[in-house]
Parts: structure tokens; sequence; C-alpha cells
């Protein structure tokens, strides 16, 4: 039996782009600002904040899912999951397999 360790593993790219995403009407519509505060106050209390140490460029289809990329092999994970369906067609980087975090 595989013993399998999950991480929620951010960078302060991804905590910033969560950020702005939360401020977008639909999410607005539909989450109290005290809500978005608590989602984001937990996000930022229980992940791994990584500095970004390794540098990708031009490898995402969007330049802006490239630091994702970066955040993934700065720390070092084998397995990113991401909705993204632009960062999933790549499927594979540097050793690293490009999951999604839905189950079929």
């Amino acid at each position: 039996m595989a013993n399998w360790a999950i991480q929620l593993v951010v960078s302060q790219h991804i905590l910033d782009e969560v950020t702005r995403v939360w401020t977008k009407p639909y999410w607005r519509a539909r989450f109290s600002q005290v809500q978005v505060d608590r989602a984001l106050a937990l996000l930022r209390e229980e992940a791994d904040v990584t500095p970004i140490t390794v540098q990708t460029s031009g490898i995402a289809t969007h330049p802006e899912d490239d630091p994702v990329l970066a955040t993934a092999l700065s720390a070092e994970v084998d397995y990113p999951a991401t909705g993204d369906k632009r960062l999933q067609d790549i499927a594979s980087y540097q050793g690293i397999t490009i999951l999604t975090p839905r189950v079929s």
C-alpha cells in the first residue's frame, strides 16, 4: 500500500492571484466579504507558502501560469493539482505530473 502525503503549497504569486479572483463580480455575488476574508485567512494559515526559486518562462500557454509551474518546481512537489485546463494540458514538465483536483 502506497503512503500518500497531501500538502497545500502556494507561493505569494498564487496568494495574490486568488485574492484578485475573489474580487470579480461572479464571486462577489456569491460570497460576502467576511466569507472571502475568512477563506483567504485560512489559506494563508494552512498552506505552506514557498518562495519561487525556480524560474519558468514560455512553458504555459498563458504567461501568468508560468509562476504556478515555478511554484510547483520550487516546492519540489511531484503532483501539483490545478483546475486550470491549460495547465492540465501540459500534463508533465521537468519531473512533475500535473493533475486535476476533480475525481472522475
